[in-house]
């Protein structure tokens, strides 16, 4: 028996000694969970205080979603210092992208009823950023806000004829991403009933979601799976009336997707972006508007993003405008991959993540460090056994509690890489299987005058184009930790598991990170001078291809 087996046997062995988990707690419990951990992040024993402190001293930047669940959830906190701050923080014109500006007038007329900064800034915001400020700008009209130049009607027809072939939306691609796409049904719920046209769209891409979600309850976006996604479906779902708990569409292998976001939730009750992970903004953000919305769809309340008491919502797209779901190409592109960030995926300011390289020893090759270590841990659990049978402990929970522990230092020893500074860096085998090469840069040209940041290079050129040798079966990310490792640039990655790379996720390049520059901002890749919605560890290059990393400020829309 090969030893992977082995340790597989043995791990579903002590996986099914332990005990069955405690169902997930309801929607209105894990809301106060969260806020017990904002309350402890913060050092304060009020929510009161919370607002007053550190949400309003985060005005305009981190503060807006627990402020419109707060809201919604507690209504009659006293938002006025909050208020005060993100007024003046929209009145410094901080030039952030126009979805964010968006989000900020929503986030007012959340809390102070105040429609006039949505009123200033829907003419140039609607479209401005594609897709994601069409949705907000929606959301803003949904609320009573008014524009010279759009209306309901204009909005809607823009949204529809970004629909793709599949039923859904994304960012870039003709694959729909789950998280856009039930961004974009629940700016279009309010128009359900009384549009046809709307109707059917957002039917399809029900449908959509339907099929994209995991047999766990869960989902993945751009390849990964996180809680952001299912959270983001929750509340298209809730918006629509849709009861996640009993609709059959959204109940696989017995697990909804509220189970599923458990699975990311931490002790301190922060929730991480992906399996694994470390506490997360955005991921615990998005679960408590999550649960916000399921408890109002539980109280027979309006849905999370309606704020403002409003008519009946009958918008109906222009009839000279096109309306058509956009076509795929006739001919598919050869070579078209992206790794865009998630529009709800932002670390904690305090997350670090250990880079881990592509294994490239065949994968039954395991370092015999691991093996010693897998054995030390094994005979030790072993004694720790005899030593309860000796003393007469030996109880169930007491061999369960050896074999729980026994189970998670062997996932670290077979699930990690641990590699020293100098082995990694600068330490790389020529390919004498090459299949050719390919050319690589690293450009973050974006920040140029926006940060004085001593590690950003003053003309945005982290590599120039660089020629690189691959292999059969090398992937973008691949090669991007062959660069790194050659030319020492510093790299954070995530979902590599046991030495797949499949599932990559690059949050950082030569210690600049993803949201560090607004809610939009992290890396993205081309090949070709193509993008799609494919993860970086998925798509396989051939030779000649073109690579091109890009730290954008605006989801990609900012890289020509």
């Amino acid at each position: 028996m090969k030893i992977k087996a082995f340790v597989s046997f043995f791990i579903a062995l002590l996986l099914l000694s332990l005990p069955v988990c405690a169902e997930s707690i309801s929607p209105s419990e894990l809301a106060q969970d969260i806020i017990e951990y904002k309350l402890a992040e913060a050092s304060v024993s009020s929510v009161e205080e919370l607002i007053e402190g550190k949400l309003s001293s985060e005005a305009g930047v981190n503060s807006e979603w627990y402020v419109m669940a707060l809201s919604k959830m507690y209504g009659y906190y006293d938002f006025s210092a909050y208020v005060s701050s993100l007024k003046a923080y929209v009145s410094a014109d901080n030039k952030v992208v126009a979805s964010t500006r968006q989000r900020n007038a929503l986030a007012l007329i959340a809390v102070a009823d105040d429609t006039s900064v949505g009123n200033a800034i829907l003419d140039e915001t609607i479209g401005a950023q594609g897709i994601m400020s069409l949705i907000f700008g929606l959301h803003l009209i949904n609320n009573g806000c008014e524009s010279d130049n759009h209306t309901a009607e204009s909005v809607i027809t823009s949204l529809l004829s970004l629909q793709l072939e599949d039923g859904g939306w994304a960012l870039t691609g003709k694959a729909s991403d789950v998280d856009v796409t039930a961004m974009a049904v629940t700016a279009l719920s309010p128009y359900y009933e009384s549009n046809e046209l709307v109707h059917s769209t957002i039917d399809s891409a029900i449908a959509l979601l339907s099929a994209r979600q995991l047999e766990n309850g869960g989902f993945k976006s751009y390849g990964v799976e996180n809680p952001e996604s299912a959270c983001q479906a929750i509340i298209a779902l809730t918006s629509l009336e849709i009861d996640i708990f009993s609709d059959d569409r959204f109940i696989k292998n017995g697990n909804t997707m509220w189970d599923n976001i458990f699975n990311f939730q931490l002790e301190n009750g922060a929730f991480s972006h992906t399996l694994g992970g470390n506490k997360n903004g955005i991921a615990t953000a998005q679960a408590f508007c999550a649960a916000t919305a399921l408890t109002l769809f539980e109280n027979n309340d309006v849905p999370f993003y309606i704020f403002t008491d409003t008519a009946e919502l009958t918008a109906t797209p222009s009839p000279t405008e096109s309306v058509v779901p956009t076509q795929a190409p006739s001919v598919t592109p050869t070579v078209s991959v992206t790794d865009t960030p998630s529009p709800t995926n932002e670390p904690s300011a305090t997350s670090t993540l250990t880079p881990t390289p592509a294994q490239t020893a065949d994968e039954n090759n395991i370092p015999s460090y691991k093996l010693i270590a897998a054995a030390v841990i094994l005979c030790a659990a072993v004694m720790a056994c005899i030593v309860l049978v000796a003393l007469k402990k030996g109880k169930g929970k007491n061999f369960t509690f050896i074999a729980v522990i026994a189970l998670i230092l062997l996932a670290l020893v077979f699930l990690t890489d641990f590699r020293s500074t100098e082995s990694f860096y600068g330490n790389i085998d020529e390919k004498t299987d090459s299949i050719g090469t390919v050319t690589m840069s690293i450009s973050c040209d974006k920040l140029i005058g926006k940060t004085d940041a001593e590690h950003i290079p003053a003309d945005g050129v982290i590599l120039a184009a660089t020629e690189l040798s691959i292999k059969q079966g090398d992937t973008v990310y691949d090669i991007l930790i062959d660069a790194a490792r050659k030319y020492s640039i510093q790299t954070d990655c995530t979902g590599i598991v046991s030495g797949s790379s499949e599932l990559a996720y690059v949050s950082g390049i030569a210690h600049i990170y993803e949201f560090e520059f607004g809610d939009l901002s992290g890396w993205i890749f081309k090949v070709n001078g193509k993008s799609a919605s494919v993860g970086c560890g998925a798509y396989e290059l051939n030779d000649g291809d073109v690579i091109e990393w890009h730290y954008t400020l605006e989801l990609g829309n900012d890289i020509k």
